[in-house]
């Protein structure tokens, strides 16, 4: 019997989605298998002491207070950067 180039190509895209829906199958099975086999990683919690950095938006607006600029406390000296 003749066939046609439509049909050969229907048979070839019909092989082509059957080969790929085995890989597909193939492929889950396969990873389904590993998670299983892979080792499990040891909850870690931060050593102590925990250090964070924190930013608060009205700062800057703190700086001119009671006509003393800047309004802190803190008189740095020489050396203590060192």
């Amino acid at each position: 019997m003749f066939t046609t180039p439509r049909s050969s190509l229907q048979k070839s895209l019909r092989w082509l989605r059957r080969v790929m829906t085995m890989i597909l199958i193939v492929s889950n099975f396969a990873t389904v298998m590993l998670v299983d086999a892979a080792p499990v990683v040891a909850d870690t919690q931060p050593s102590f002491p925990i250090r964070a950095a924190f930013y608060y938006p009205w700062f800057p607006e703190a700086w001119d207070q009671r006509a003393i600029n800047p309004y802190t406390n803190y008189t740095p000296s020489l050396g203590f950067y060192d």
